[in-house]
């Protein structure tokens, strides 16, 4: 179940334009890039894929930044892979 308080729990980034959502790799199953397939505006990056990470500067000006202070990754959510 997708809560807020499971959105503390890993770590979270502000991008130029939006946020990333870190999660560690599931164990029992493969994970694909994909562009508005969950949801719109809704990008998921993993075999192959990439993120810019925080420290760096967007076009637009604005500094990649972390949210929270999460210390560990949860694991990419079963609900997201179903």
């Amino acid at each position: 179940n997708l809560t807020v308080e499971w959105l503390e729990q890993t770590p979270i980034a502000q991008t130029g334009g939006g946020k990333h959502i870190y999660f560690s790799y599931p164990k029992n199953a493969t994970i694909k890039n994909s562009a508005s397939k969950l949801g719109k505006f809704i990008d998921v990056r993993g075999d192959g894929g990439y993120v810019v990470a925080p420290g760096s500067i967007h076009s637009t000006g604005r500094e990649y930044a972390w949210i929270n202070n999460a210390e560990s990754l949860l694991e990419f959510p079963q609900v997201l892979i179903d």
